[in-house]
């Protein structure tokens, strides 16, 4: 026997060794420790992209960018509670990048229904790594080449002052366009078909129309009033701040950018198609992370949940966030209506739906002023039921058009409740999410 060969066994526990000696498979000292790794490779990242994601799905709108005012209230509390270096999932487009660069986790998964919001995503990550400053990357995003030089000191209001006085330009666009492909096809060899590339094209077009005032409320088929509380732009997002009005954004200095660019070029911010009530994506990453021994340590929903009530596929929900791996200071983000119930219930809205179907999902679209409405579901023989009903879209309200009310609630707290019955209602959960109180002690 070599001498390498006997200090090897020397540090093999006796069990391992007999199960070795046996023919027995044991779990290498590596294998027991292995977690999330610093940076994933390319073929790492786009099989956790396609494994793990769902068929797309459907929501009334794209939701190119956030509504939600308050989303940087949350997070000096969570910098003061979560366990470091814990997993954060999220929901919908920017904001995310705001808590990751603050929470600073080992990985960053971000579910969407959509198909396009993982394009969004990708278009994001290209343009991240193609970019070294920020007013390189807002140029890019917005292909609106700046007509002077900022500091890297520029405060975001500053930046977006100086963007605002810029011209659209066609061949910055075309020129972005090229290297955004390039960077996602050539430079990390990701096989995007025509489709998605088609999606993410769509994408940066909207920026380029829009420009830095870009909101929810672009391309929505039920547009609210010009100048809302809900009605909030990409630029106002980046110069907004938390309950001590210190900004926290990720566009707010060059150095919360540039780890956040860190991140991103270590592959370490992935996208999944998936349904929060879906049997796959959420399940998949759950046991994903369970094998890398990560826990999963925030989980931004906006206000997805509300919808879930909404067509009753909670408790699907509930079931998939009980296979993540948690602790004790594991905490959801959401997003909350200003009143309790502000958002019409199905029934309300569209008549009356079936009572007696199970596995009942519900899929909303908007098409010339009218809103349509499809559910199906599974009645008592087994049968498959659909239901569509049209009916003229609901008139725009100050409660359907108020900003929503950042908060966050303990998952051990909200999934104790649903295993004992005590979370049956939207209004519930709402009443065990904590919006308040968020300036630090004098």
């Amino acid at each position: 026997m070599s001498f390498a060969l006997r200090a090897s066994l020397r540090f093999i526990p006796t069990a391992a060794f007999c199960a070795a000696l046996a023919g027995l498979p044991a779990e290498s000292a590596a294998q027991r420790e292995r977690t999330i790794p610093d940076s994933l490779t390319d073929r790492e990242f786009w099989s956790l992209f396609t494994t793990m994601s769902e068929e797309g799905g459907s929501f009334p709108s794209e939701n190119f960018v956030s509504n939600e005012k308050t989303y940087q209230y949350v997070i000096p509390a969570l910098q003061r509670t979560l366990t470091p270096h814990g997993v954060y999932l999220g929901v919908g487009p920017e904001q995310n990048f705001t808590y990751i660069v603050n929470l600073e986790p080992r990985l960053a998964v971000i579910f969407d229904i959509r198909r396009q919001n993982a394009m969004l995503h990708l278009m994001y990550k290209a343009l991240f790594e193609l970019s070294p400053s920020r007013v390189e990357f807002v140029s890019r995003l917005f292909s609106r080449p700046l007509p002077r030089r900022l500091a890297a000191t520029a405060t975001p209001a500053e930046i977006f002052a100086v963007l605002s006085t810029a011209t659209v330009s066609d061949s910055a666009f075309d020129a972005n366009w090229k290297a955004i492909v390039d960077r996602l096809t050539v430079t990390h060899g990701f096989p995007m078909s025509a489709e998605d590339i088609a999606s993410m094209r769509r994408v940066f077009e909207a920026f380029r129309e829009a420009g830095p005032d870009i909101s929810y409320a672009f391309r929505l088929g039920s547009p609210p009033p010009s100048v809302t509380a809900w009605h909030v732009t990409y630029a106002q997002l980046q110069t907004l701040g938390n309950a001590d009005s210190v900004n926290m954004a990720f566009l707010s200095t060059e150095e919360r950018y540039t780890r956040l660019r860190a991140i991103e070029r270590r592959n370490l911010v992935v996208p999944v198609v998936g349904d929060f009530a879906g049997s796959k994506a959420i399940r998949g990453v759950g046991e994903y992370l369970k094998q890398h021994n990560a826990l999963v340590t925030a989980f931004y929903t906006s206000n997805v949940e509300q919808y879930l009530f909404i067509s009753r596929s909670d408790e699907r929900f509930y079931r998939n966030v009980e296979a993540l791996p948690i602790d004790s200071t594991s905490m959801f983000i959401r997003s909350l209506p200003p009143s309790p119930n502000p958002m019409v219930t199905v029934p309300q809205l569209f008549g009356p739906l079936p009572s007696n179907l199970s596995n009942l999902s519900v899929r909303v679209t908007d098409s010339s002023g009218m809103r349509i409405l499809i559910a199906a579901g599974v009645d008592s023989s087994g049968k498959v039921v659909t239901t569509r009903i049209v009916a003229p879209a609901p008139p725009v309200t100050l409660a359907s058009t108020s900003a929503f009310i950042s908060g966050i609630a303990t998952i051990n707290r909200v999934l104790g409740a649903f295993a004992t019955g005590q979370l049956k209602t939207y209004e519930q959960l709402t009443a065990m999410t904590k919006t308040g109180e968020w300036k630090s002690p004098p």
